[in-house]
């Protein structure tokens, strides 16, 4: 189910959807990040990431439900899921930071 969310997200990119339909697909991806399973969790957070890097300035508008999804995943009992979070959370600081270096509008106050 998560890898086909991602795949849809591929595919719309094709047909110029992707800006219409990112917050959709990627906020149901976070909803896996609570799953009792952590091969489901690990596929989740495989899926945001892939997702974030192909479509960061999208991935802008999701910024802190991301985020706060993230940050109870990098204190998981799993040290997989753990090191999965940090390598997505890496991907997070990336995308700010490219965010305030290119001048893309992001309401940072309000992240802060």
């Amino acid at each position: 189910m998560i890898q086909s969310l991602e795949s849809i997200a591929f595919e719309l990119e094709e047909y110029k959807y992707i800006k219409r339909h990112f917050s959709k697909l990627a906020l149901t991806i976070l909803k896996y990040f609570r799953d009792n399973s952590d091969k489901v969790r690990l596929t989740a957070i495989g899926s945001m990431y892939n997702l974030l890097n192909k479509y960061s300035q999208s991935g802008l508008n999701i910024f802190m439900q991301t985020f706060e999804a993230v940050s109870t995943l990098i204190s998981d009992n799993s040290g997989q899921i753990r090191q999965a979070a940090t390598f997505l959370n890496q991907t997070l600081k990336t995308l700010i930071n490219d965010a305030v270096f290119d001048q893309i509008p992001f309401d940072l106050r309000g992240f802060i």
